[in-house]
């Protein structure tokens, strides 16, 4: 049986055919390596991208605590140098406080000392209630009844009170001397001394300063340590202790 003429195989198609059979393999395989390159383009975008974004928020974020760190440590030394210093200060003041406190105790053992020594003289008018010497924060108050230093009725001042005098102007050492003659508002003076002073403020003053000369003329005590002040007293019968009226003479012994 013959063929038809289209049956005949073309000798250029079965060329074709040949040649797409021979480049098949290729394509399936450059295919291949393209996905496989895009594959590892897309595992790359995904994963290492992010990975280097997070190391710059990392480096980032290790140069701000660099930074705040930096900052915290120059905080640091001056607060350390605040420090020195504040207790430099604390141990200069304590220094100061404890040098005062010598100071004080040392003044207060003064002022005991001297009131004890002025206790020994006044002992016979202490034990009538006439007399108190007291050690107060920074003087010696001694009080003395009128009638121990004065004559009766006057401003007179015997012998035997000059003597009591002059031995606690010696007693007092250089300390300076505040005499101070107080009476109450209740004082009825006599009709000569109401002749010769006209208030009891103007007769306590003049008691002050009677007691101020005999300090100077007789005891050599230099005036320039001696402060007369004359008192009157409202609502009060007695100082430390002794009735009104009376002579204060306070003692704030010299710095040393």
């Amino acid at each position: 049986m013959g063929k038809n003429p289209w049956e005949d195989p073309d000798h250029e198609v079965l060329a074709l055919a040949a040649t797409m059979q021979a480049k098949g393999p290729k394509r399936w395989m450059r295919l291949g390596i393209g996905l496989l390159v895009i594959g590892a383009l897309t595992f790359i975008a995904g994963y290492y991208i992010p990975l280097f974004r997070a190391h710059d928020a990392l480096r980032e974020e290790f140069q701000q605590l660099s930074e705040r760190r930096r900052l915290l440590d120059e905080k640091l030394k001056t607060t350390e140098a605040t420090v020195k210093r504040l207790e430099a200060e604390k141990g200069e003041l304590q220094s100061k406080l404890d040098e005062q406190q010598t100071t004080q105790n040392a003044r207060k053992q003064q002022l005991e000392q001297l009131s004890t020594s002025f206790d020994s003289v006044i002992a016979p008018h202490e034990r009538k209630g006439a007399a108190k010497a007291s050690a107060e924060a920074d003087r010696v108050r001694l009080a003395l009844a009128n009638h121990v230093l004065f004559s009766a009725n006057s401003l007179t001042i015997p012998a035997r009170a000059k003597s009591l005098l002059c031995d606690l102007g010696k007693r007092a050492g250089k300390a300076p001397l505040r005499i101070v003659a107080t009476t109450s508002e209740r004082e009825n003076p006599s009709p000569v001394l109401k002749a010769k002073y006209s208030s009891l403020r103007e007769l306590s003053s003049a008691r002050a300063a009677a007691v101020s000369d005999q300090l100077e003329k007789d005891c050599g005590i230099p005036a320039d340590r001696l402060e007369a002040v004359g008192l009157v007293e409202n609502g009060k019968s007695d100082v430390s202790s002794v009735k009104l009226p009376a002579v204060v003479l306070e003692l704030l012994p010299p710095e040393k």
